[in-house]
């Protein structure tokens, strides 16, 4: 039989999300997944199944999920979803906000910060003067202050 790797999440597949796992039903057509707990049947009550987006879930064997600080990695990681480029100062607060409002048992360092931050594929921009600032995947200054 042949075998391919799918790419995460596929049908069948453990996701983390909000700290919980859950397993992946099915993909919707308007970018969703069905979900259900993990540990439940598929036939169990629709109570216990949730639509959400694709890009919400975490892989639970990622390199995000496997970081001692997964729950503030995974959290930060949402909260930036719409930005292209953050201040370190910026994301500093909102790690702080994360923690408070989670009484999470960490305090958002500096160097915690950063580390997040490259894991989850943000680079540090160069050629800039005054402060630290983060860019998403392939993003650039121009583009991000535009």
């Amino acid at each position: 039989m042949l075998s391919t790797d799918a790419p995460f999440p596929f049908p069948g597949s453990r996701a983390l999300l909000e700290d919980e796992l859950w397993r992946v039903l099915r993909h919707n057509a308007d970018g969703t997944a069905t979900i259900y707990r993990d540990g439940a049947r598929p036939g169990t009550p629709a109570s216990l199944h949730r639509a959400v987006a694709l890009s919400d879930l975490t892989d639970p064997d990622g390199r995000i999920a496997r970081r001692a600080d997964a729950a503030l990695a995974v959290r930060l990681a949402l909260g930036l979803q719409s930005l292209d480029a953050i201040r370190l100062v910026d994301a500093i607060d909102r790690a702080q906000i994360i923690i408070g409002q989670h009484r999470l048992p960490f305090r958002a360092s500096p160097a915690l910060v950063r580390s997040i931050l490259e894991d989850l594929g943000w680079r540090r921009a160069t050629g800039t003067r005054g402060p630290i600032v983060y860019l998403r995947g392939s993003a650039t200054m121009a583009g991000a202050a535009a």
